[in-house]
């Protein structure tokens, strides 16, 4: 993936609901999937782009926004769900690459050379490599609660906490490495996270419809849906879904992103031209591609910076990407020069809902298969 002759530099995104290349008729199979999904119930509505070769080849737009009376507005497009974990990706990964090309941030710094308040601690031994690859030692249970309900307690109890392994020893998935690098970040920028990357990257991708914190951007009715809660007797709706993210009360790393499918699109095709996006450098090439690669030698489970790695039946070489509990998932192939995003609310109205894994499962496994 070249930035300077990438073809994913004038990726064409459509606002259409439905498209598919004739190209690419076997993808057909993976649209009356689609429809059996939503009538079957197993989500209320989704979204899907596929591009090869910096070119969309299939997008569709399935279902209504939700369930029930209340929801009964067909899904568009245009829809903005809650990424969950794609925040990682989307929103933390980027702001910390940009850092670190413009001299501001190292890999192979400590969280203590940014946030002074952890200089006796075990977390401020950590590197920011360690926490972007996941191998920082962090508990892998971001459970906050133990803490308290103040912001400043909770992040105090993050970075105060006793490590549960030997940094660098093994890859153990923690929601709690991007609170921390949302907080270096933040500190380092002298700006909020959100305003940061929308700055300096969003906004350089045309990402009009991305955001933490939606209703401050776009109308409810825009937004998907996601848990019922029985508790209060109704549904989360316009406020992030992640029960961590809700209680630190402030934008974090983690999981407090939304966005629609055609901006990340854009975000993906920005990835594979290696940083850059209608000749705009973004992203520096050999950060972007060092991110893609994987940091974390032989150990199992393997991360490049941030990006997770994905083996597929039948195919010899993985894709990279990320998954986001409410049902999102955002796939990049570099063998097939090729990326699947597909967004669902699937948690809506339950999280006991578990036929995302077999949606997941099928969609990637036929959309590869059709690319070949």
């Amino acid at each position: 993936m070249n930035g300077n002759t990438s073809p994913w530099n004038y990726l064409d995104v459509t606002e259409a609901d439905f498209f598919l290349n004739h190209r690419y008729e076997s993808l057909l199979d993976v649209h009356h999937f689609l429809n059996d999904v939503v009538a079957f119930g197993w989500v209320p509505g989704l979204n899907i782009v596929v591009a090869k070769e910096g070119q969309i080849v299939y997008q569709g737009s399935y279902g209504k926004v939700g369930v029930g009376e209340t929801f009964k507005k067909p899904n568009s497009i245009k829809t903005v769900y809650d990424l969950a974990s794609l925040t990682k990706v989307i929103a933390t990964w980027p702001a910390l690459m940009k850092l670190i090309a413009d001299g501001e941030i190292r890999l192979d710094a400590c969280v203590n050379d940014y946030l002074s308040e952890t200089t006796h601690n075990e977390v401020g031994q950590v590197t920011i490599k360690q926490l972007v690859t996941h191998t920082a030692g962090l508990q892998a249970e971001t459970y906050l609660k133990q803490y308290g309900t103040k912001t400043s307690a909770i992040l105090a109890g993050i970075l105060n906490d006793s490590l549960q392994y030997r940094p660098g020893k093994k890859v153990v998935y923690s929601n709690r490495g991007f609170i921390i690098l949302a907080i270096i970040i933040e500190r380092v920028s002298g700006m909020r996270i959100d305003h940061f990357v929308k700055e300096n990257i969003w906004s350089q991708l045309d990402m009009n419809s991305t955001f933490f914190r939606p209703l401050e951007h776009v109308p409810l009715n825009t937004i998907a849906p996601t848990e019922y809660l029985k508790e209060a007797n109704a549904y989360r709706h316009g406020e992030v879904h992640d029960e961590n993210a809700l209680l630190l009360k402030e934008i974090t790393g983690h999981a407090d992103a939304f966005s629609t499918i055609n901006d990340l699109a854009k975000f993906s095709a920005m990835v594979m031209a290696t940083g850059e996006y209608q000749g705009k450098r973004v992203l520096d090439d050999t950060l972007v591609s060092r991110s893609l690669q994987i940091q974390t030698g032989k150990r199992a489970n393997p991360r490049g910076y941030a990006w997770d790695y994905f083996n597929h039946p039948g195919f010899p070489h993985p894709s990279i990407g990320h998954l986001g509990f409410t049902g999102t998932s955002m796939l990049i192939n570099p063998h097939l020069n090729a990326f699947v995003i597909l967004l669902t609310n699937r948690i809506h109205p339950s999280r006991s809902n578990t036929h995302i894994r077999s949606i997941r499962d099928y969609v990637h496994h036929k959309v590869w298969q059709g690319l070949v």
